[in-house]
């Protein structure tokens, strides 16, 4: 999984949350419960790929073909509209830097996401698919 900025708060432990936009062919497959325990995503041609499965390990990337910086393991899955993200999450998507020991607010989740997410911005809230994970061994 690319964390770009913030995989080193992904490997310390503070990030524990990522948000994804859904996206079209993206499909939600619940256990008996009704608990998301995998994301299908179908393209145009072949068969679904699996994106996030509860359970399974992922490595942990800066970047695109960056070198893996470690792994983490899936926990949870919801799909949500992205506005629905409450003052008890902001710290675990996006934790503040060290060196700013102030809580992260609101509007700078929403300046971090639309600099990544340029077709999928915050005043429109899109669908999330919003993954919790934790590092594997703790």
């Amino acid at each position: 999984m690319l964390f770009q900025n913030t995989w080193k708060a992904v490997l310390n432990g503070t990030k524990t949350q990522i948000r994804y936009p859904v996206q079209a062919g993206d499909d939600a497959e619940p256990d008996q419960s009704g608990n998301i325990m995998r994301i299908t995503h179908q393209a145009e041609h072949g068969p679904p790929k699996v994106l996030f499965e509860v359970g399974k390990s992922y490595p942990v990337q800066a970047g695109v073909g960056q070198k893996t910086a470690g792994r983490i393991t899936v926990t949870a899955i919801r799909r949500e509209p992205l506005q629905a993200i409450s003052a008890a999450d902001l710290p675990q998507e996006l934790p503040p830097a060290p060196e700013d020991e102030t809580v992260m607010s609101l509007k700078t989740f929403q300046a971090h996401w639309d600099s990544l997410h340029p077709t999928h911005l915050w005043q429109d809230n899109p669908e999330v698919w919003v993954v919790e994970f934790k590092l594997p061994f703790s």
